[in-house]
């Protein structure tokens, strides 16, 4: 994911859905972003990302995907001020 965060026409403001996007990441697998259990290892030793949550601190939203975010929705929380 080079260039992910400055693009190509420098640095930005990143997005609700860049985050998300970033958090489904699968770069370098098996120890991505987006963890999946290594079936080739013993379960003792697998790892495997089992919730995601992205806070945006200004707006007072909460987003969580139960499981992994690839596979996974996030469901959209306002939080009371």
């Amino acid at each position: 994911m080079e260039g992910f965060l400055t693009g190509t026409t420098g640095p930005r403001k990143l997005s609700l859905p860049d985050v998300k996007t970033f958090l489904r990441d699968h770069e370098g697998r098996p120890n991505s972003i987006c963890r999946h259990p290594e079936t080739m290892r013993k379960p003792a030793e697998w790892y495997e990302t089992i919730a995601s949550i992205v806070l945006d601190v200004s707006s007072r939203r909460l987003d969580i995907a139960d499981g992994t975010p690839c596979e996974s929705d996030y469901a959209s929380f306002r939080l009371a001020s």
